[in-house]
């Protein structure tokens, strides 16, 4: 996969700000979009719910796609 390499300012720039960044071009012409990785915090957090497994109810895709269909058929 290609990558690009950012200096130490735009990794900063990128990382704290909290949302999608667009990414343009010296003439001002957006060319993508970076969103910032989540905190290492969040993804060990996440990490952990997923190895307990399911901690409630679970549905399967057609359990959910016929619930939708009742709630259009009301």
């Amino acid at each position: 996969m290609p990558h690009i390499e950012v200096d130490l300012h735009q990794a900063n720039l990128i990382a704290n700000a909290g949302s999608t960044v667009h990414v343009r071009d010296p003439q001002g012409r957006l060319i993508g979009f970076i969103t910032p990785a989540p905190p290492q915090e969040e993804i060990a957090s996440a990490l952990q719910r997923l190895a307990k497994g399911p901690q409630g109810p679970t549905y399967s895709t057609q359990e959910v796609l016929a619930y939708l269909q009742s709630l259009e058929d009301r």
